[in-house]
């Protein structure tokens, strides 16, 4: 389990596939934008990560904030504008703090998979082993 502090102005970047709670010890607001994988279907981002916790980067809250804006608008080419802040802020988060780690979720169930691959082998092997017995054994 990771853990993050976070202050105002942080970003917290929660990767696809990565199972996540939020919680506060002090009640603070915050805002969530959630971007489904379809959002950038038109753009390579299959083997990216964003780093997980972006603290105190100037564009990144610009941009979040004019989304949320955009948002509250609600007026006519405003849902253009929310998309075109979130490629901007996407691009630059992308271009900074990318990384093509799997993400510690990912680990874990490539780790599982892993393991019952090999636990299914091993089961295999000895059923091999009880139907046809080591040939050099002599039968008496």
């Amino acid at each position: 389990d990771r853990h993050f502090d976070a202050e105002s102005g942080d970003l917290i970047v929660v990767n696809s596939t990565e199972v996540h709670t939020a919680y506060s010890k002090d009640g603070i607001e915050f805002f969530a934008l959630i971007l489904y994988p379809s959002f950038f279907e038109d753009v390579d981002t299959k083997n990216l990560r964003i780093q997980s916790l972006i603290k105190q980067d100037a564009f990144v809250k610009e941009h979040f904030f004019q989304i949320l804006q955009a948002k509250k608008e609600e007026s006519v080419g405003s849902d253009m504008l929310m998309k075109s802040y979130a490629y901007q802020l996407f691009a630059y988060l992308f271009q900074n703090y990318a990384t093509d780690a799997p993400s510690q979720t990912e680990q874990e169930e490539q780790a599982a998979k892993a393991a019952e691959k090999a636990a299914a082998k091993a089961k295999k092997q000895a059923r091999d082993a009880a139907r046809d017995p080591d040939p050099t054994e002599k039968a008496e």
